[in-house]
Order: C-alpha cells, then structure tokens, then sequence
C-alpha cells in the first residue's frame, strides 16, 4: 500500500509517523496491500465562508473511500457532549462533527469530477494516535472513533467488515489512475499546518548535514511581519522584520 502525500514539507512529527506506520501495516496484509492512500491536502469551500477543509489522509479500498482524522491528542480524560470534546477540562470542537461534514463535501466533488459510475460510499472515522486514559463519548461518536490499535485491524478483512459494511458499488482499486489524477490535480492543493500560530515556508532555510533535521522559516498566521526560525523538533528563535 502507498500513501501519496501532497504537502511534502510542514507536516507535523506524528502526523509523518501515523502515516508511515498506517503504511506499513496495512502493506504488511494480502487483504490491504492494494490500497491507495492520500494525505495532507485540502479542499477549498464553497459559498460563504473562507478557509479550506483539510484532510489529514483518505483511502482508497476495495470497497469505499475511508476518510481519516487523526487526533495526537493526550490526556487523562475526554468527555464528550456531542458538540464539544473536553480533554482535561479543556473544551475542544468534536472532530467527528469535522470528518463527517468534510466527507460530505468530498462526496459531490467526486461525483462531479469522476462520475456516478466512480464515486463510492464514503466512510468517515477519528482515529486517536495519541494517548487518552478514559474516554466518554456519545453512542454515536462510539462507532466512529477508534485508536490506532483499532484501525490498524483494517487490514484483516473480519476486522475490516466490522465497521464497513454493505455491498460495494463497484471495486475502486480498478480505477487507481483517475483517482491519482483526482487526488493529485487542481481540485486539491497542499494542506496548510500552523504551529503555535505560525505556518512554516515550504523551503528549509538550514539542513542538518545527516538529514536528522532541517529549519524552516515560519511567518504568523496574524501578523505577517512576525517571523521564526522553525524545525519539526521545535522553535528556536522569534524575531519580526524590523528586527533585521
């Protein structure tokens, strides 16, 4: 299984690691070696609103599109009242509300780029690669949020028919280069990562020699005049322009 990703440069440390460790997995099985995977791209919105819906990864399997939310949140707690996760205390919107909304959307844009006869069902899940100790979720959210531990048993066809289910319109995995070219074309574009508020220029600006790490500067989300020199590992310096 392949896993293409379309921003190249800014994800985030766990977010690389998830992927590469849903790759390997899922290589690793007869049942889900064939899949295709997509990640870190966005889709631009519709009517009022600004702003874009970012897809952390989508697959593509023998029977549907899977799209995927992955969550490296920690914590000893997470309680949820259906609109709100509160992790530790701390309130945060639902990601299922997110996922779901964002399939939805990603629904009729196939269907108007690739056809009726090319667009499948749609499956919508939280993945949390993360570590909470206890969590309350709604009977709804229950069956849409799962560990890593939990999604990685995609690849065991019993596991797989646990949580998609249904006859298939048809089998995706036949028509990998329209989807290539629909993934990868100008219907998407590469997803914006913010970190502590600053989005990270797609160039390094310095490379460890060993490839261990690189530097990249990073300009405020609000204020564009406020710069840093940023790495996966971490910030290490804050300055702004009229500081040069």
């Amino acid at each position: 299984m392949e896993i293409i990703v379309i921003k190249n440069t800014g994800v985030p440390r766990a977010e690389i690691e998830a992927h590469q460790q849903i790759q390997r997995e899922f290589s690793s099985a007869k049942f889900s070696d064939g899949w295709r995977g997509y990640a870190a791209f966005a889709l631009a919105r519709r009517g009022s609103g600004s702003g874009d819906d970012d897809f952390d990864l989508v697959l593509v399997t023998h029977s549907t599109i899977v799209a995927i939310e992955l969550k490296n949140w920690n914590g000893k707690t997470l309680v949820s009242d259906g609109q709100n996760w509160f992790i530790n205390g701390q309130s945060r919107p639902s990601p299922v509300n997110s996922i779901n909304l964002k399939a939805k959307k990603l629904f009729p844009v196939i269907q108007q780029k690739l056809g009726v006869e090319l667009t499948p069902f749609i499956k919508a899940f939280v993945v949390m690669h993360g570590h909470i100790e206890t969590m309350e979720l709604t009977d709804d959210e229950k069956k849409s949020v799962l560990t890593m531990t939990q999604f990685l048993t995609f690849r065991y066809e019993k596991c797989y028919s646990k949580y998609i289910w249904g006859k298939p319109k048809f089998n995706p995995l036949d028509h990998l280069e329209k989807y290539d070219g629909f993934f990868k074309g100008p219907t998407f574009r590469p997803k914006d990562y913010f970190v502590d508020g600053f989005r990270p220029e797609p160039n390094p600006i310095l490379e460890h020699p060993k490839k261990l790490y690189s530097e990249f500067k990073a300009t405020a989300k609000d204020d564009s005049k406020k710069i840093r020199a940023y790495s996966p590992m971490g910030f290490f310096s804050t300055r702004t322009c009229s500081d040069r």
